[in-house]
């Protein structure tokens, strides 16, 4: 992340603050990036979820990966069951 000032119309600095997207290296997201059929990907978010339901990164995770791919529903629910911790 960097912190800049950048000029406005006038000459006066304004702030600035540019971020890099979150691309966590684990096991359950290159599992599910790894796989480009939307069904068989959530077939396989099911079997990682039962197996990672104790950690809540693996739900923002693996919701991440469903919004990057085009499927905000199923990211949304994905989500969503981080209430069931």
């Amino acid at each position: 992340m960097s912190a800049r000032a950048q000029r406005a119309p006038g000459g006066a600095p304004q702030p600035h603050i540019q971020g890099s997207p979150w691309d966590p290296d684990t096991p359950w997201t290159k599992a599910l990036k790894a796989v480009q059929n939307a069904d068989v990907r959530v077939r396989i978010n099911y079997q990682l979820r039962a197996e990672n339901s104790d950690r809540p990164s693996f739900f923002f995770d693996a919701s991440d990966v469903f919004f990057g791919a085009d499927r905000p529903t199923m990211g949304m629910q994905v989500l969503s069951n981080i209430t069931e911790i």
